[in-house]
């Protein structure tokens, strides 16, 4: 699939299709696939121009679980649209709670995460 720049669209992660995942037994009830977000939902937050996060999705017993590894965050929802709003929320919230806390305090892993959303992240000024 090709990404146009309007909208997120699911990015192939290497399996063809659900069955071949399945037929691998890799899993048995849910399907992996990856999508490129490239905005927060945010008014105060937005993701600077041309950076995307990847985030992988699956399902399973009617959950879905989106999880973005380089800052170790996870969210669960009823439905893909859900759950992608939900962890776009995390990474807010984790912007938020790294840069109160200063980045003179953070340990190595959290000061790693910070740099990541410092580097990725537009925080708008309030008007």
């Amino acid at each position: 699939m090709t990404y146009d720049g309007l909208f997120i669209q699911p990015v192939d992660t290497g399996f063809p299709n659900y069955s071949s995942v399945s037929d691998s037994g890799f899993t048995d009830s849910y399907f992996i696939s990856s999508e490129a977000i490239n905005d927060l939902n945010s008014n105060k937050y937005s993701l600077k121009n041309g950076v995307f996060f990847f985030i992988n999705v699956s399902e399973e017993d009617d959950c879905y679980r989106a999880e973005y590894d380089d800052l170790d965050l996870w969210a669960t929802g009823k439905n893909r649209q859900d759950v992608l709003v939900k962890i776009k929320k995390e990474i807010v919230l984790l912007y938020k709670e790294l840069e109160e806390i200063g980045e003179d305090k953070l340990g190595p892993i959290p000061l790693n995460w910070w740099k990541i959303l410092k580097d990725s992240i537009i925080k708008h000024e309030e008007t």
